[in-house]
């Protein structure tokens, strides 16, 4: 929840007919929002980055101090990418590139794939360390290694190898899982195509920046910035965000379309439905289903009630009732002549068909 005073005057008539929060089934109409997206629609993307809508964006920005000009909009191209893949005992998994941090998730199972998981339970005390050691090793070199590589010289054959420690990194923080602005979306048609999209202003309104001309709240993504490293702050320089997406299956064929809500925590979320599928054999439904643990950072851990065993783990470890604040996932799955779409319990979710 968000307090509506916490946004300008003019976000807050956006956001409700009235001067409080919406009312069920409140008819909202958002004007400047819908010329906006009615010109993207018809001129391209590209009447997103030249025109009227950059020009009121760096209005609103500049009036706030930011040096941010038309001609930053103007020079910028999005980028076409390669996905990530790895073989991961038989599964290939296709994850996003920097500037995403995606390729955590595959050196996360990197690490697991020398763990014969399949003799634990996968409720087990031993299975949480092993996959914890794993995220811990991982997160450690993703602050080493990663950010926007248009700036950074990133080399993911060395980032993606195993090495040797994995002590755990208790005193790490990262971000909890609080409040969030993000939503996963799986997509599949009848020529056997897959989408796999996410997208998201990280906070609940982003930044809380609302730009009235064209009916937008700007995102908060530069708070991912840091002072130094690869990830450190430079103009026009994108910062690593948490935001990525699995692909699964065998070979060149991928089946699943896979991902959560969840933000720095997505690496493991997207490494344990990976090993609930090809570990566990479990269906789709199922390992999104499932209890989940999270290392919140710091000595915080969060799990699910179903797990066994926890006593004298070296965590500060919080019971959270099931099911819990832990990610809402999406998923959808091709089968023989069908495809099977997965909502997760722990939020909103709707699969449609036609």
């Amino acid at each position: 929840r968000v307090n509506l005073s916490s946004l300008s005057e003019e976000a807050r008539r956006a956001m409700s007919a009235s001067d409080g929060p919406p009312n069920p089934g409140e008819l909202i109409r958002q004007k400047s929002l819908a010329k906006a997206l009615q010109d993207i629609a018809d001129a391209g993307p590209r009447a997103f980055y030249n025109g009227w809508i950059a020009e009121s964006i760096c209005e609103e920005l500049s009036g706030r101090g930011v040096p941010i000009a038309t001609r930053d909009f103007a020079d910028f191209e999005p980028e076409w990418v390669d996905p990530l893949e790895i073989d991961y005992k038989g599964a290939t998994v296709h994850e996003v590139p920097p500037n995403s941090m995606g390729a955590t998730t595959l050196l996360i199972l990197r690490y697991l794939h020398q763990i014969d998981l399949k003799r634990l339970r996968p409720n087990s005390r031993e299975r949480i360390e092993l996959t914890l050691k794993a995220a811990q090793a991982a997160y450690r070199k993703r602050d080493r290694m990663l950010g926007d590589p248009r700036f950074a010289k990133i080399n993911l054959d060395e980032f993606l190898e195993v090495e040797g420690e994995t002590r755990p990194l208790i005193e790490r923080e990262q971000r909890v899982l609080g409040d969030a602005d993000t939503t996963y979306f799986a997509v599949a048609d009848e020529e056997g195509n897959l989408v796999s999209a996410i997208q998201s202003l990280f906070h609940h309104f982003g930044s809380r920046v609302f730009v009235k001309d064209c009916g937008v709240f700007l995102n908060n993504r530069g708070s991912a910035f840091r002072l130094t490293g690869p990830n450190g702050l430079a103009p026009r320089k994108r910062p690593l965000h948490t935001l990525s997406a699995l692909l699964l299956g065998k070979g060149d064929e991928p089946t699943i379309a896979l991902g959560s809500s969840g933000g720095e925590l997505r690496p493991q979320q997207h490494a344990l439905f990976t090993t609930n599928i090809v570990d566990y054999s479990m269906g789709l439904e199922a390992a999104v289903d499932f209890p989940r643990f999270l290392w919140e950072g710091g000595n915080t851990l969060d799990i699910e009630r179903g797990y066994t065993g926890l006593r004298n783990l070296p965590f500060d470890v919080h019971q959270i009732p099931y099911p819990g604040k832990t990610g809402v996932a999406q998923g959808v799955q091709r089968l023989k002549g069908s495809v099977k779409a997965v909502c997760d319990v722990r939020g909103d979710g709707l699969p449609v068909g036609r």
